[in-house]
């Protein structure tokens, strides 16, 4: 019975798939299972994932038409619960790779501790290996709140991490959505107070990526206001205090940070975009103006209320004077 089963999404990454792949089977922890989930590819992908799977007998491929990232973790998710007897889960993207201590650190973290995570670090890389220091693979206990708002981005994607089974009993990306992990991770997390952190990149993130840079908006980044809403029901629901007022937080920056792209936007126009974001940003500071007051926020006040800004500053400027 593997302890660990590694789910792999793929979708035409015949140049990386076998770095990947490898880089799992060269584990110092062999107690695993990879599920490749071919997600429909039109370039050689799907024959390398048949390779691997004729020739070690812990690697299953599953073969589907393309319906995205989330589509794929999710069908790996449900082949892990039917046909498996695994006890945890991880993910790990098929351009990206993992240290040779990466699933022993790992599967260490949550041995005889109270959680239903353990994480560590990554490193981006354009092909070069991370350097890592072996005394650093001691895991830490850390407060789930805590790490989330100190580590928010590694806190959120779906790989560098093994998950106890249940906390993707029901849980599943949403099929169709970008920046899918926004709505998804943080449920795992919070699942339990505390998570084992690994304090080392033992997780690579190759940076040669076909995705959304930071520079470029698009309306698709529009799916990420969506999860972020969606996020302080979460939260206000779980009676969370310090993460309700985190996300509030979060949403309005993300809300003008995305007027502010758009208003930098020359080759495309979208207004009607930016109209929609507007109106959001103008009703969140207005519903959540106890958290969120005018003193300790005013650039995000000077994007909503422009005209209100003006005279505000305006009275400031004469009462200094005075």
């Amino acid at each position: 019975m593997p302890k660990i089963s590694i789910i792999v999404p793929v979708y035409n990454v015949e140049q990386y798939l076998q770095r990947c792949i490898d880089s799992i089977l060269e584990q110092t922890f062999q107690d695993f299972e990879i599920i490749l989930v071919d997600d429909g590819s039109s370039d050689n992908s799907s024959a390398i994932c048949d390779e691997y799977a004729g020739k070690d007998g812990r690697i299953h491929v599953i073969h589907q038409e393309n319906s995205g990232a989330s589509a794929a973790r999710n069908a790996g998710i449900v082949w892990a619960n039917t046909n498996s007897d695994s006890e945890w889960i991880g993910f790990i993207d098929s351009d990206d790779w993992v240290h040779c201590q990466y699933l022993e650190a790992l599967y260490n973290a949550v041995q005889n501790r109270d959680v239903l995570v353990s994480i560590t670090e990554y490193e981006r890389s354009n092909g070069e290996n991370p350097e890592v220091d072996e005394n650093a693979l001691d895991p830490t206990l850390c407060s789930v709140e805590k790490y989330f708002i100190e580590n928010n981005t590694n806190a959120i994607v779906p790989w560098g991490k093994i998950y106890a089974k249940s906390c993707f009993r029901e849980t599943r990306f949403p099929v169709g959505k970008n920046c899918e992990d926004e709505f998804t991770t943080y449920k795992a997390l919070f699942m339990k107070e505390q998570i084992a952190v690994i304090y080392a990149p033992l997780y690579v993130y190759f940076i040669n990526k076909n995705s959304l840079s930071s520079g470029d908006w698009t309306p698709k980044r529009l799916d990420v206001i969506e999860a972020f809403e969606e996020r302080i029901e979460y939260f206000d629901h779980l009676h969370i205090n310090g993460m309700r007022e985190y996300a509030v937080s979060s949403y309005i920056y993300r809300l003008q940070n995305f007027i502010k792209q758009i208003d930098k936007e020359q080759e495309h126009n979208y207004w009607r975009e930016r109209k929609l974001l507007l109106k959001k940003l103008r009703t969140a500071i207005i519903k959540y103006r106890k958290e969120y007051p005018l003193q300790a926020h005013e650039w995000a006040y000077n994007i909503a209320f422009p005209r209100i800004m003006w005279l505000y500053w305006a009275c400031k400027s004469h009462l200094t004077k005075k």
